[in-house]
């Protein structure tokens, strides 16, 4: 603005004073003005922005990104300042001078985020801005790169949880039960009696009406030993340090049993899922205002939850109380949120 004033200045006084030199030097600050706004255009021109494939980080690790921008012109750009708009999540804006990107050349830019929280973060805001060589104006140019990067929650390294083990025995148990029940009260259909065909076997009231003997076939019921991770999404009972915690003890157990061959799998609201990769990326996504349905109550399961009382009362299932308290429930074990979950997880109480 001091430049267009003082250029308007010298061009009125030239026009009062008829001096040529006033014109003269009028026309120079104007030059310089409109070689100030045109010449920033340029450095930010012709640029284009790439993101390498992003891999994913887990929450709490330091996680790496990286960016690259390319001149494929015929001439160097200088001076430049690139803001990346990043979710807050991940450190919001950051900004990288770069004095100098070379004729058909690249500059890689490389950022370390120290601690990142649980979660799927997509972004494509990308802005290169310069005022060079001049300084007297700022142009700026948005480029496209968009990119998405998958936070999922921590898992802490297991190497044992009575938990699992003891869910998995009771669902053995209730297996072979289920079994027993079923050799001995369902029937599947009646045959002819066959030679080695246990006595008990032999269905009476069809032999005395046929006149020979017929014998049971029966329905070999099975029932799954399969564990069943299932968290509490019931509105309001969650802060959000307690439900990162909760989370990360679903991922952490879910890996340990995949780890010792259990059938382990997890409710999602709708049903359950038990491939690991889709588990990972349900914990990653997964939000503290997310609603879902209850699992059936004939199931064998792991409940994690903030508030046992308002939950019903379920015979095969064991509840990890992340609410700070066990109020004297039976089958129900609490997580200290001030000390590290990974050794709470290893020595969970066996309960009733």
């Amino acid at each position: 603005m001091i430049l267009l004033g003082l250029s308007l200045f010298f061009f009125l006084s030239a026009t009062n004073t008829l001096s040529g030199w006033l014109y003269v030097l009028s026309a120079m600050l104007l030059g310089v003005l409109v070689i100030g706004f045109g010449l920033p255009l340029l450095q930010v021109s012709g640029l284009r922005a790439e993101r390498p494939r992003q891999e994913s980080g887990q929450a709490g690790q330091a996680l790496n990104l990286s960016l690259t921008l390319h001149n494929p012109t015929k001439r160097p750009r200088q001076l430049l300042i690139a803001q990346d708009q990043r979710p807050e999540a991940l450190g919001g804006s950051v900004s990288q001078v770069i004095e100098v990107i070379e004729v058909e050349s690249s500059f890689r830019w490389q950022t370390e985020i120290e601690s990142p929280r649980r979660g799927v973060y997509a972004w494509s805001s990308l802005s290169v801005r310069s005022a060079a060589p001049l300084g007297l104006f700022w142009q700026l140019r948005p480029l496209e790169a968009p990119t998405e990067i998958t936070i999922y929650p921590r898992i802490w390294p297991l190497s044992r949880c009575s938990w699992l083990e003891q869910q998995q025995d009771a669902g053995e148990a209730s297996l072979g039960r289920n079994r027993s029940r079923a050799a001995q009260e369902i029937t599947r259909s009646v045959r002819p009696y066959r030679f080695g065909d246990a006595r008990r076997l032999i269905h009476w009231r069809t032999t005395a009406r046929r006149g020979e003997l017929q014998v049971r076939e029966l329905e070999q019921q099975t029932t799954s030993s399969r564990i069943i991770l299932a968290l509490d999404h019931r509105p309001g009972i969650w802060s959000a340090e307690r439900f990162e915690l909760a989370v990360e003890a679903i991922a952490s157990l879910f890996m340990l049993g995949q780890k010792l061959e259990q059938a382990v799998s997890l409710w999602t609201g709708t049903g359950v899922i038990d491939n690991r990769q889709a588990v990972l990326d349900y914990l990653a996504r997964i939000r503290l205002e997310d609603t879902a349905g209850l699992p059936p109550g004939d199931q064998d399961l792991l409940w994690f939850t903030a508030d046992r009382s308002g939950l019903i009362e379920n015979p095969q299932a064991r509840y990890l109380d992340f609410g700070g308290y066990r109020k004297g429930f039976s089958r129900t074990a609490s997580i200290d949120a001030t000390l590290p979950l990974g050794p709470q997880l290893e020595m969970l109480p066996l309960v009733p």
